[in-house]
């Protein structure tokens, strides 16, 4: 498992890698803008595209990244309306999680990163299986962490601190929701996710793409009842003490997607790839030996 001091180092070291990752803005034909990473060579066997959360931004992914920056070409991306990608009001795009991924679609198109493995966590999982749906032609397959999308209850307390304003208490009470060890709860972290949220759009756009996906009765997304369509090898990965998504949707998305894998991480909330990074890593490359041939 990971220290505080891991995390501090996570950013130093993926630069600091062979492979030395890049920032880049992809254009999208509708003239909106999304921020990405890319880092790995780019003649890797596989492309791996990173997709965060809701309210969150392709850091999460550093250290996970990190795990990967010499075998696989390397892509995280800040959704729309999130980390540094542009945030249009809601009336100008669609924040739904289609919306979302027809976004993401096209940002794969443009980068010349198609077929990818998505790897989707939380609104991210359900952005991946969605354009997996979609547009199935862009998509190798999908690891899904501790993803929204396959089943219906959510934590009330997500709902509670996204229609709470910003502020550096309300990020780290967020944070506090997503993490089972407090101790990987950092100030810069903190700051981080209040910075990102109270930007010019940002907390508009949080609540835009909340609302489209859940509600006080749980989630609204079709897709728990179109996981048996998803014709795309499928991992997926869940912290046992997830108090935002309940660890029992891992069981029902095994059960339901067509020949998926499961992977409990023992001990971790609902951000594995922060708190269990290595462990994660380890089970995503179990599973990418035996995918099939792009």
């Amino acid at each position: 498992r990971i220290t505080s001091d891991d995390v501090e180092k996570a950013a130093t070291g993926l630069r600091a890698s062979a492979a030395q990752p890049r920032e880049e803005r992809v254009e999208l034909p509708d003239g909106m803008s999304l921020q990405a990473l890319v880092a790995g060579p780019a003649d890797a066997p596989v492309t791996l595209v990173f997709l965060h959360g809701l309210g969150g931004s392709l850091s999460t992914w550093s250290q996970l990244m990190g795990e990967f920056v010499d075998k696989a070409r390397l892509i995280a991306l800040d959704l729309p309306g999130h980390g540094r990608s542009d945030k249009p009001e809601p009336g100008a795009f669609d924040y739904s999680v289609a919306g979302l991924a027809g976004a993401v679609g096209e940002a794969l198109t443009q980068l010349g990163a198609a077929p990818a493995v998505l790897v989707g966590h939380s609104l991210g999982g359900a952005v991946a299986m969605q354009l997996a749906l979609d547009q199935p032609q862009l998509v190798r397959g999908l690891v899904l962490v501790n993803s929204a999308g396959l089943g219906r209850e959510i934590g009330s307390e997500l709902l509670d601190r996204v229609e709470a304003e910003p502020s550096l208490e309300e990020a780290r009470a967020m944070l506090d929701l997503f993490f089972e060890d407090k101790r990987l709860i950092l100030d810069r972290g903190v700051d981080e996710m209040y910075q990102t949220r109270s930007g010019p759009g940002a907390d508009a756009a949080m609540k835009a793409a909340a609302a489209a996906a859940f509600s006080r009765d749980g989630q609204t997304l079709d897709l728990p009842d179109k996981l048996g369509e998803i014709a795309r090898p499928t991992l997926v990965v869940w912290g046992e003490f997830d108090r935002v998504v309940p660890v029992g949707h891992a069981a029902n998305a095994a059960t339901k997607i067509p020949g998926s894998w499961l992977q409990t991480v023992r001990g971790v909330g609902h951000v594995p790839q922060v708190e269990a990074p290595a462990e994660v890593a380890a089970v995503m490359r179990r599973w990418l030996q035996r995918l099939p041939a792009a």
